[in-house]
């Protein structure tokens, strides 16, 4: 349980590109903000690694040996979350789903519950995901609460609640430092374009930009977010485009059986005949 409370802090990388705050991130050039902009698309396109990472596959053979483990099912869970693996990363947790108070820890359970219920949106599984959360008991810890209204806002955003949604999002942001703020509304991104609340959010967090350097990583942020979902959505496209060719394939190939099946049963029976009339 130990190294499961090490690492209790930790979220998978959403973008694959984090900005620093601040001075830091008002004195990078465009062209080290592109660079990595353009890596994250990478690895956007290239998608999930095929196979386990040493990580993975020692928490998986542990969990054969164990496989009623909470704490086992909550670091394999982990280990694929980091590896974007996200639909093994729900099958393996869905496991532990209504085992949750298990945990004795407050932290434990909402992170548990949070990062199945990221694994379930991560797959388009919106209904799935509303119900992981309802399953999460709102946060005591004040950190733990402002992270737990976020997620609120991006499901029920993603589920087409935009009035709930927007009220979730508006507790999350509300006496939060800019940079926390943004990172909430990062989060919520997708969610709250699909309801077309991406405006009315944005000038929260416009009012909240109190100098250049803020301003500067709120377009910035903006820009990674459109570039994401547009390379996801291409990237959709392009596997859905190679499932249909394949299917076509398949398709094409029975069409040839069944006409070779024909002509031959064709052959054989005009063969059959000709023997009957001989005879």
């Amino acid at each position: 349980m130990s190294e499961l409370r090490q690492r209790r802090g930790e979220r998978p990388e959403a973008d694959g590109l984090a900005l620093p705050p601040g001075d830091e991130f008002a004195s990078r050039s465009k062209d080290e903000v592109a660079r990595e902009a353009e890596e994250m698309m990478k690895k956007i396109r290239e998608g999930p690694k095929p196979g386990l990472s040493h990580e993975a596959k020692r928490f998986k053979d542990e969990l054969k040996e164990d496989p009623y483990n909470m704490e086992l099912i909550f670091q394999l869970g982990l280990a694929y979350a980091k590896d974007q693996q996200w639909d093994k990363c729900a099958n393996v947790m869905l496991r532990g789903l209504k085992r949750v108070n298990e945990f004795e820890s407050e932290e434990l359970r909402v992170h548990f519950l949070m990062t199945l219920c990221q694994a379930s949106l991560s797959q388009g599984k919106f209904r799935q995901a509303l119900m992981v959360f309802n399953e999460i008991a709102e946060p005591a810890d004040a950190n733990l609460a402002r992270s737990y209204e976020a997620l609120k806002c991006f499901v029920l955003c993603s589920n087409g609640d935009a009035s709930a949604g927007l009220k979730a999002f508006h507790k999350a942001v509300e006496g939060e430092g800019f940079d926390l703020a943004l990172g909430h509304w990062a989060l919520c991104y997708p969610g709250l374009q699909k309801v077309g609340a991406l405006e009315v959010t944005r000038g929260t967090l416009e009012a909240m930009a109190t100098d250049e350097s803020m301003k500067k990583r709120l377009e910035m942020v903006e820009m990674i977010r459109e570039l994401k979902m547009n390379t996801l959505k291409e990237r959709d496209q392009e596997a859905n485009s190679k499932l249909i060719y394949h299917r076509c394939l398949r398709v094409v190939a029975l069409l040839c059986v069944c006409v070779f099946c024909f002509l031959l049963y064709h052959v054989e029976t005009s063969n059959l005949q000709r023997l009957k009339i001989k005879t």
